[in-house]
């Protein structure tokens, strides 16, 4: 029971995804009351690793994974970018970056990667991942593996005489 003019502490609990709140407030009525109860998301930042996995055929030492990356995490349900970085330290077949989780990655969120800069590379593991409440051990690192492009062609074959004119133009192609 609640008794008006008594001045009462709301407690909310910390949880893996929400920030602890206390309120205090007085019960002015007996009309029904409505307390407000500002809550804050956890966040963090999230390390990102990009690893260029070899093809067959491919010699290791021939390829590297270009300069000037931009790595965006996007909130899957709310369809909106949320961190971006461009400051993504490339060695060879591997690059590592961390995007800002500040009021951005939300823990128990769902997000999707997506890369600019890739020249004829694709993302070609796992584009998504919740981001998880930072252990005690330390975070583990999202890995993301890039390869080669997929690409599509379409071969459109005409007769060399096609449209000039000449008796053979309307031979069918054998």
């Amino acid at each position: 029971r609640l008794f008006v003019g008594e001045t009462y502490t709301l407690e909310i609990l910390e949880t893996d995804e929400l920030r602890s709140a206390r309120i205090e407030f007085k019960l002015a009525s007996t009309e029904t009351q409505v307390v407000q109860a500002v809550l804050h998301r956890k966040w963090r930042d999230l390390r990102v690793n990009l690893r260029y996995r070899l093809g067959e055929g491919e010699v290791e030492g021939y390829y590297s994974l270009p300069s000037g990356l931009t790595l965006h995490a996007r909130h899957e349900g709310l369809k909106a970018v949320t961190s971006s970085s461009t400051e993504v330290a490339v060695s060879g077949l591997f690059a590592t970056t961390v995007l800002s989780g500040d009021e951005a990655l939300y823990v128990g969120q769902p997000y999707a990667f997506s890369l600019d800069g890739l020249d004829g590379l694709d993302v070609i593991s796992s584009m998504s991942t919740v981001v998880s409440p930072l252990s005690p051990a330390g975070e583990a690192p999202v890995e993301l593996v890039l390869g080669p492009a997929i690409g599509e062609v379409v071969v459109v074959l005409s007769d060399a005489f096609a449209g000039s004119g000449h008796w053979a133009e309307h031979l069918p192609l054998p």
